[in-house]
């Protein structure tokens, strides 16, 4: 693979791609987990749209008793 083009997101090449696989499951992991997860452990929630996506997926986790 040369580059990547996500369908949302900027296009990337394969270390890019494997970078934000990377920081996806940290994310996921972390808040499955019940953890807090701010900008200081991932940047991408500085983005008012992502972080309002945030909100809503551990919103939706805790209405189902997970986290």
């Amino acid at each position: 693979m040369r580059v990547l083009v996500p369908g949302h997101g900027h296009p990337t090449d394969r270390a890019g791609a494997l970078a934000r696989v990377d920081a996806d499951r940290r994310y996921l992991d972390l808040i499955a987990a019940g953890g807090r997860v701010g900008e200081d452990r991932d940047a991408r929630l500085g983005d008012p749209w992502t972080r309002g996506e945030h909100e809503r997926q551990v919103a939706a986790l805790r209405s189902r008793g997970s986290g």
